[in-house]
């Protein structure tokens, strides 16, 4: 409801969602609610799994890159996108920068010049242009970041490139009944 009240020009938050939770299910225990929280975390972390097309392009940058950032649209912070990343393996990048932490969305653009003021503050002296942004949303990864001068490509999502495929059209049934709903 928090995104829908903006208009979706503000990202939510994990602590943002509970404190709503807290409300309408009448739960006004912080402790309980902290508790709650972190149950339902520690489950996002044992069943994650990392998209392998995005931890090879992290690890391809690695070869041709001298600073690698993390730029999410999440409802988790920074401290929280941390650990799931950590937990996928996915380390050694030199900025992380969370949809949640900064209340603005990749989506609609405005955590890029967030992102490149980040930059500039850790003494970091590169132009837009001179950046590349990759993930798998045409607007979050591909127009978005364009916008501000940034080079970027997105790839396909498994499910859309599974959704274009001859197995798909296989099991697509009569009546126009989808298996994939």
């Amino acid at each position: 409801n928090k995104r829908r009240e903006t208009e979706w020009l503000i990202e939510v938050s994990f602590d943002s969602i509970y404190e709503e939770f807290g409300r309408l299910a009448q739960v006004f225990n912080t402790k309980q609610i902290n508790q709650i929280k972190e149950i339902e975390f520690d489950y996002e972390l044992s069943v994650v799994k990392p998209k392998q097309r995005m931890v090879k392009e992290v690890c391809f940058s690695f070869l041709v890159t001298d600073y690698r950032s993390v730029i999410s649209d999440i409802y988790l912070d920074n401290s929280r996108l941390k650990r799931l990343l950590d937990n996928c393996g996915i380390q050694h990048y030199d900025h992380l920068l969370s949809s949640a932490t900064y209340g603005y969305l990749k989506h609609d653009g405005r955590l890029f010049p967030i992102y490149l003021d980040v930059l500039k503050k850790s003494g970091v002296s590169i132009a837009p242009h001179e950046c590349f942004h990759t993930g798998d949303n045409p607007v979050s990864d591909g127009s978005s970041p364009q916008k501000h001068g940034i080079q970027s490509f997105f790839y396909n999502k498994s499910v859309e490139n599974y959704k274009h495929s001859e197995i798909h059209k296989v099991l697509r049934l009569p009546n126009g009944y989808d298996t994939t709903n």
